[in-house]
């Protein structure tokens, strides 16, 4: 009884002043684009969504942004050559300012093998963007709540994240739904939401 759970917070009011800035640099937006954000490392397994975007390509046009950077980069470019898909995958690299590349974003994908909670996927909802992340421990179901506001996939699976990715794709009403989701339980996870129940744990008595 005398245990709490306090997440980790975001700051919502910061992310969408970012979110606003104007991009400097044109991405040529052809069908849906997809993206994720994080360091190019093995535990990131973002190997699985280049191939399920391979799959994906076979019936719909996609484009997949990745940003950030790390060890991974040159084995993952050398994938998307291997898979056919160089063209429709764009590194940008480490960003200063992730956030204003969403605006042109249709869909936000959650690879990790394994996270501490996953703070970019709250990110990516207060952008309002519908989420696919892979069911790994430890963040990504809590946060997604089994489900509720995004859509978990089994790990390591590329022909059920592409079939997510798809099912997103062909039906307008779920993602505009899942867009609302976000948002909603973005806001759980606010700075003052955060404050609010440190306050009411500590202005307890006995």
């Amino acid at each position: 009884k005398k245990v709490f759970v306090i997440y980790n917070s975001v700051d919502t009011e910061n992310i969408l002043r970012l979110y606003d800035e104007p991009i400097e640099m044109a991405i040529e937006k052809d069908g849906f684009v997809v993206a994720s954000i994080g360091r190019l490392t093995m535990e990131k397994n973002l190997s699985l969504l280049i191939e399920a975007i391979a799959l994906v390509k076979r019936s719909h046009k996609v484009k997949l942004i990745i940003i950030g950077d790390g060890n991974e980069r040159d084995r993952l470019k050398a994938l998307s050559e291997e898979k056919g898909v160089s063209n429709d995958v764009v590194f940008l690299g480490f960003q200063d300012n992730p956030y204003k590349f969403l605006r042109m974003v249709d869909i936000y994908v959650h690879t990790c093998l394994v996270e501490g909670f996953g703070n970019v996927i709250i990110e990516a909802m207060t952008c309002g963007l519908p989420i696919i992340a892979t069911d790994c421990p430890y963040g990504p179901r809590e946060i997604l709540k089994d489900g509720e506001f995004g859509l978990l996939v089994p790990m390591d699976d590329k022909q059920a994240l592409a079939d997510a990715m798809v099912k997103l794709m062909v039906n307008k009403e779920l993602r505009e739904e899942l867009s609302k989701r976000s948002q909603q339980r973005a806001s759980d996870f606010s700075i003052q939401r955060m404050v609010s129940i440190y306050e009411g744990i500590l202005s307890q008595k006995g």
